[in-house]
């Protein structure tokens, strides 16, 4: 076989798509995963890009909707803050690509004095933050799920998307029911009771909106 053939034929190396457990966070909030989806179209509440945060340590997720990507670095710094504040979680490490927006939220935690390493991905290597890759590709399939089953079509499944993305995710976090008894989790309580009183929330709305039309606009 010539060079260029077995060039041509070449693989790229498999890439783990799991961690060994030595090399994961125990620390709940230790190390948070992060990735950012763009949308085609805008939401109602004007959004249009997907911010989805991982726990390393528990997988428990949080979703954020946000209108351009220069706001990433405000939420991922908020966010930061408010689990040391409020919960007693220290953020050490982020991980993430090494777009943009991304160095631009180093840039600020820095300038915050936040102490937290960013661990980027190697370039067109998205399985490196696989979790996250994983976990966006289960929330879409929820969402398509709900539109679905509403039957929800044209502006009316473009302009929920974020609300249907939200309940997805609240739902998503009755996995941490086990956890409650926990005082080191009791904090995801508010979290996951709203999973349901969100899924409540989107039948109302689509049932409002199919009696409506598209002049049915909810706040982001």
């Amino acid at each position: 076989m010539c060079s260029h053939c077995a060039e041509g034929k070449a693989k790229a190396a498999a890439i783990p798509k799991t961690v060994e457990d030595e090399k994961r966070s125990k620390k709940p909030g230790e190390r948070l995963a992060f990735d950012v989806s763009s949308i085609k179209a805008r939401s109602y509440g004007g959004a249009k890009y997907w911010l989805l945060v991982m726990d390393d340590a528990t997988g428990f997720i949080w979703s954020y909707f946000l209108k351009f990507k220069s706001q990433v670095k405000d939420k991922i710094v908020a966010m930061i803050k408010h689990l040391d504040q409020k919960y007693g979680y220290n953020v050490k490490y982020l991980r993430c690509d090494n777009v943009g927006e991304n160095i631009k939220t180093e840039e600020e935690c820095h300038n915050q004095g936040l102490g937290v390493t960013f661990e980027y991905t190697s370039p067109n290597t998205p399985q490196q933050n696989g979790r996250v890759e994983r976990k966006f590709t289960t929330l879409y399939g929820r969402v398509r799920s709900m539109m679905n089953a509403e039957r929800l079509i044209g502006s009316l499944r473009t302009g929920l998307w974020a609300e249907c993305a939200r309940t997805a995710t609240n739902l998503d976090l009755w996995i941490f029911l086990p956890y409650l008894m926990s005082d080191s989790f009791g904090w995801l309580l508010s979290r996951v009771l709203s999973g349901v009183e969100a899924f409540l929330k989107l039948k109302l709305i689509s049932s409002m909106a199919e009696r409506r039309g598209t002049g049915y606009f909810l706040s982001e």
